[in-house]
């Protein structure tokens, strides 16, 4: 849902078509998804980068940066796994316990490596942080390798979207081959 919110806003910022757009940033999202790790992805990303006409040296500099910190699916899914297994245990939560669990989301997501699995050692932290029931690190820790691909290809599909609104900002950004509509979207 975040994901189509934030490619139709970009669309409508950049007065591109949404197809376009889709299609860029659907050949990171299917090479994240199908193997669960952003840094696999990095070439479909340089060439996505390069297809919506963001310079060669900001997606060198833009497209690791975003694979490490712009993880908004991980911070989104930590914070729903946290509210659901604390409110199994206690009967009410608090605004001050969602912004700590929000700023510790956002830490450990950041925290996280690249590479498949890579946030199995931070659920410990989050479960003893956010005063969770131990018994549910079990569970957390087996559906981590099933949402990982989730999550990973999530990423990785906004990020292209990211690096083109930054892009822009920057002065980065060639509009003629991001409004060329004859530009080979391979997929």
């Amino acid at each position: 849902m975040i994901n189509a919110i934030f490619l139709l806003v970009t669309a409508l910022i950049h007065k591109v078509s949404i197809k376009k757009l889709f299609l860029n940033c659907l050949d990171p999202f299917i090479r994240a998804l199908t193997t669960a790790n952003s840094t696999v992805a990095m070439t479909n990303q340089y060439t996505s980068a390069k297809r919506l006409g963001i310079s060669k040296n900001e997606a060198r500099f833009g497209v690791p940066l975003s694979i490490s910190f712009f993880k908004m699916a991980s911070i989104v899914y930590l914070t729903l796994v946290s509210i659901y297994f604390y409110s199994l245990t206690h009967t009410s939560v608090t605004i001050v316990w969602i912004v700590l669990e929000v700023i510790l989301s956002t830490l450990l997501t950041i925290s996280i490596a690249p590479v498949a699995g890579g946030g199995i050692s931070n659920y410990h932290m989050m479960v003893r942080e956010l005063a969770i029931n131990p018994v549910y690190l079990g569970v957390i820790i087996a559906l981590d390798p099933i949402m990982d691909f989730f999550i990973t290809g999530l990423n990785t599909f906004i990020q292209p979207l990211q690096l083109l609104n930054t892009s822009s900002r920057n002065k980065e950004l060639n509009h003629n081959i991001l409004k060329d509509k004859d530009v080979i979207l391979v997929c």
